[in-house]
Formats: structure tokens, C-alpha cells, sequence
């Protein structure tokens, strides 16, 4: 059977390794009269060397307290960060109440409510009331108009969006409810129809590529006749003898 773990003060410790440095009692023998582990007794005598300056090989005990709390500091940012992470994507579009987060109702949050509350900037009590509250009659009607919306999305192949998605509702199924919150309800759950795209042309010009010469150097009003010939436009008017020009 292991043996329960047991705490000793800093003063016990340190007569410990006193007793050690002024009887001239090995590490082993201390331990043994004393019922403790040679483990420990040395694990102390290294903390006092260490503390004293004789050692360098190692942290002191202010040290080791500051690493550990410079630890917890980074642990507790880090959490906070994801709480602010997550914060931001439900409060999204909707004023800070008591409602913390999602999961919380559930009791699947693995974060303290004390600091969620404090992170988020509501009040325990405000969070623990509308813990306690059953779900509103929006979000019951929200669930029910998203599984209907999901039925609708799923029977169209996923090609309607939120002003057919809403017909549907409004025609067929004789719901009144806003294309807005259909829109919402789409959004939050991920779904969304098929648009044609925006047509793009193709063709691109070569900076690099020189154009054609101007032969006319952009004067259409020759002197006299036969002394310049260009199509009057880009698709000449069919005649008898072919092409008017001039």
C-alpha cells in the first residue's frame, strides 16, 4: 500500500538538513530515524544549497515560485483569449446579457463560471438565472423554423437560397416568418443556395506587347482622292461590289 503523501513546513526542512550538516549524518541515516523518504531529504538539502548560493545548478525557491506563477498567468491568459475567441462568434449581432456561452446551459463548458462572467462582463447571478430559466419561446420557434429550413435545403439538392427558402415557408407551409430571419437561421446553420456567377472576361492585355502603328497618324481628311483607304466601320455594309470604303 502506498504511503499518503504528507506536507511538511519550510521550517521542518531546514532543520532537517541542519541536523544533517551538524552531525555529519549521511543523507540515508537522517531519513531512516526520521521516517522519511532519502528522496526528499535530498530533494531538500539541494533546495537550501540552492537557496544559500552554493549551487548553481538550478532555481532557487523565489525563482521556482515566480516561474510558477508567471505559469499560471500565461495559463489563465490563454484561457481567456478562448473565452473572448468564442465570445465573439456567439454574441455576434446581439447585445451581452447573462447568456455566457452555449454550452454553458449544457454543463459542457470546461471553463470556471467565475471567470467566464468576469471575462465576458455579466454578473454569476445574471448567468445563473438564465441558467436556470427554461428556452424562450424565439428559441423554440428558431429550432423549429431551422429544421424546417434543413428539410427545405436538403428536398431542393441544396440549391435554394434564403428569398426561395423563405417562399417555400410563406406558400407552402403557410408560416409567416421574416426573410431576414430565414436568412439567419440559413447562416448559423451553415446553409446557403446556388447563384450564377458573376461573368468575367477572359482576355487580357500585354503590357509588354507594343501596339499597332498609326500609318495615319490619326488624320482621316486626306487632300485629295485615292489618297487614303480605311473601312468606315468595324462591319461595313454589304454592296454589290462588296464593301463600301472610302
Amino acid at each position: 500500500m502506498p504511503r499518503p503523501r504528507r506536507f511538511f513546513p519550510p521550517e521542518y526542512k531546514t532543520e532537517v538538513v541542519e541536523l544533517i550538516r551538524t552531525t555529519g549524518k549521511t543523507v540515508g541515516q537522517v531519513a531512516r530515524e526520521l521516517d522519511l523518504t532519502e528522496t526528499a531529504v535530498r530533494e531538500w538539502v539541494t533546495r537550501v544549497d540552492l537557496d544559500a548560493g552554493r549551487r548553481s545548478d538550478g532555481l532557487t525557491t523565489t525563482e521556482r515560485e515566480q516561474l510558477r506563477r508567471l505559469r499560471r498567468e500565461v495559463r489563465e491568459l490563454r484561457e481567456e483569449r478562448e473565452i473572448l475567441r468564442k465570445a465573439a462568434v456567439f454574441f455576434a449581432g446581439r447585445p451581452v446579457t447573462g447568456e455566457l456561452l452555449p454550452a454553458d446551459r449544457r454543463g459542457e463548458s470546461t471553463h470556471q463560471v467565475s471567470r467566464l462572467a468576469r471575462v465576458v462582463g455579466v454578473s454569476r447571478t445574471g448567468y445563473y438565472a438564465w441558467a436556470s430559466r427554461p428556452p424562450s419561446q424565439r428559441t423554440l420557434t428558431d429550432a423549429y423554423l431551422a429544421q424546417q429550413v434543413r428539410t427545405i435545403h436538403a428536398r431542393s439538392r441544396g440549391t435554394y437560397g434564403a428569398p426561395r427558402v423563405h417562399a417555400e415557408l410563406r406558400l407552402g407551409l403557410d408560416l409567416h416568418v421574416g426573410r431576414k430571419r430565414v436568412a439567419r437561421l440559413m447562416r448559423e446553420h451553415g446553409l446557403q443556395g446556388i447563384h450564377r456567377r458573376r461573368w468575367q472576361g477572359t482576355t487580357r492585355r500585354d503590357p509588354q506587347a507594343s501596339p499597332a502603328p498609326d500609318l495615319v497618324e490619326r488624320s482621316f481628311t486626306p487632300a485629295g482622292p485615292d489618297r487614303l483607304w480605311v473601312p468606315t466601320s468595324p462591319s461595313s455594309a454589304p454592296v454589290r461590289a462588296g464593301c463600301t470604303w472610302r
